[in-house]
């Protein structure tokens, strides 16, 4: 099977789902109410299709086990059914072939919906841009941090990495793209801006020096608070590198991930350059 590499620069909009309350609160008053009511109607209006309904929406919102659940509820209660109403004296062959291709019908749009959506989760997880906030996403940030490192430990040549964190807030929707509209700000014409998670930021600032990324924690720090004030507490940390050490692009993360600080709102370390590991 062909393997599924979207265009690099394609930004994609998130695939609907509904929450895992609101789903599951859906499919347990939606297959029931069908079952009601094809148990009332009787054979006047048949209602096979309508039960791939809730088999697509489990298959989607849930994944393969619960589309494969409701989907074998759905075509055994279909199969109940034509059997408390075949007429005495038929044939077992026929109802036997439509109870066999109600199973494989309802199975295999389970299948085919569950894993459409999981390639619609693939695609958007290799996404070059975060959908949300307009920032790099965490797959290609983690592919030009690796590059810079690179870059600066054979040249010897200055580079900083900064991260905000929005503390206990999940920062979603209209915040994330606040967020990063001010730390864009910020930044400089070749500098990246990336989304690491849901509450967390990374700034990849080429060919700064540790005083210039000093004075960026501090521009940081002032423009966060301007804009959102006591909404949101933030954490910001910055490191520098200059190539001397054999540092990697993932210890460098750590580092200034582990360097964040939400004392009194927004607040900016001093650079340190890191140490090997």
């Amino acid at each position: 099977m062909p393997s599924f590499f979207p265009p690099s620069g394609l930004p994609i909009e998130p695939p609907w789902a509904l929450g895992p309350r609101s789903g599951r609160a859906l499919l347990m008053v939606l297959l029931p109410a069908l079952i009601l009511l094809e148990w009332t109607v009787g054979s006047a209006f048949p209602l096979y299709l309508f039960y791939l309904v809730p088999v697509s929406l489990a298959a989607w919102s849930f994944g393969y086990r619960t589309g494969f659940g409701v989907a074998g509820v759905a075509s055994g209660y279909c199969i109940f059914v034509s059997a408390a109403m075949r007429p005495p004296g038929a044939g077992l062959a026929p109802f036997a072939w439509q109870s066999f291709s109600t199973v494989m019908l309802f199975m295999a749009f389970a299948f085919v919906i569950a894993h459409h959506r999981r390639l619609v989760d693939i695609a958007v997880l290799a996404a070059r841009v975060d959908f949300e906030s307009g920032a790099l996403s965490r797959a290609e940030f983690d592919r030009l941090l690796d590059h810079e490192v690179q870059r600066s430990r054979r040249h010897r040549r200055p580079m900083a990495l900064a991260v905000v964190d929005a503390g206990a807030q999940e920062a979603g929707g209209k915040l994330a793209s606040e967020i990063a509209e001010t730390l864009r700000g910020c930044a400089g014409e070749c500098d990246h801006l990336a989304r690491l998670d849901k509450r967390c930021f990374a700034m990849l600032l080429v060919e700064t020096e540790p005083l210039e990324a000093d004075l960026l924690a501090v521009r940081v720090r002032e423009a966060l608070k301007r804009k959102f004030a006591a909404r949101v507490v933030f954490g910001v940390s910055i490191i520098s590198y200059e190539g001397a050490n054999p540092a990697t692009a993932v210890q460098l993360l750590n580092r200034a991930q582990a360097a964040l600080s939400t004392e009194g709102g927004a607040t900016a370390q001093r650079p340190a350059r890191p140490q090997p590991a």
